[in-house]
């Protein structure tokens, strides 16, 4: 074998090798990025409340993570996106908005590496016929026509949710996750002629009556979860509101037993 061959076949085996580590190089800075992306969406953590007003929805985007992101679309049902710049959230700030139609989720990037996005889907509330989607049912039983308000909230609300209605009532309950700690806080507002109201909450967790025809509950809840309140009313010679809208301050309840 003369010597430049020897020399070639060097030659050709360190490109190879080059070739090879490239490669390789390649690979494993690929799956790292991976990783890391993976990693780095993992602990973007938005939570998305949104509540009916009179003319479409309040949205707010809490970050209940430690990692910074920002709101880049958001997402309707019939597919559209709409372009929105909120900001960089940090842990436990918010970002606010109104909207005409009810969405159906958002995108948040990080921070960090823009590219990094993950979805979010709302939660709230649907009525009756919105289905439950895992979520937890409330019924309200009064068969007269009291008027009634059932508030409730979860660890992760920017603002609790409200109920005010005159009659039966179902809906369901769609939290950011389950199972989820619910404070609930139910009271008549007015009573129908001749009678005197209050609703109370079915057992479920810790529950006290704060004022007649008041009670605040907090409970674990798990999904397919029913929370029932039932109306009872006593006969009386006039019209009375236990007190006008809103109610008075209720005192935080303790951790449930």
């Amino acid at each position: 074998m003369g010597i430049d061959e020897i020399f070639t076949g060097v030659i050709g085996f360190a490109i190879a090798m080059v070739i090879v580590g490239a490669v390789v190089g390649g690979v494993l800075y690929g799956y790292y990025a991976y990783v890391h992306n993976q990693v780095l969406a993992n602990y973007l953590w938005p939570v998305v409340d949104i509540v009916p007003n009179s003319s479409g929805y309040y949205m707010a985007v809490i970050n209940t993570g430690h990692e910074p992101f920002f709101v880049k679309y958001i997402i309707y049902p019939n597919g559209q996106s709409q372009s929105v710049n909120s900001g960089v959230l940090y842990q436990n700030q918010y970002w606010m908005t109104t909207l005409r139609s009810m969405p159906a989720a958002v995108m948040v990037c990080s921070a960090i590496n823009p590219n990094v996005c993950v979805m979010a889907k709302m939660s709230g509330y649907t009525v009756l016929g919105g289905g439950s989607d895992g979520g937890i049912e409330v019924v309200v039983n009064d068969p007269y026509n009291a008027t009634w308000v059932v508030e409730w909230s979860y660890p992760t609300s920017l603002f609790p949710y409200i109920a005010v209605k005159s009659t039966s009532y179902e809906w369901y309950i769609n939290p950011p996750y389950l199972p989820i700690v619910i404070g609930f806080v139910a009271y008549i507002a007015h009573n129908p002629n001749g009678y005197i109201c209050s609703i109370k909450p079915s057992p479920s967790g810790y529950c006290q009556e704060y004022f007649p025809g008041a009670w605040a509950c907090l409970a674990t809840y798990y999904p397919g979860d029913v929370q029932e309140f039932t109306v009872t009313c006593n006969s009386t010679q006039q019209s009375q509101s236990y007190w006008s809208f809103p109610p008075p301050y209720i005192p935080p309840l303790p951790p449930p037993p």
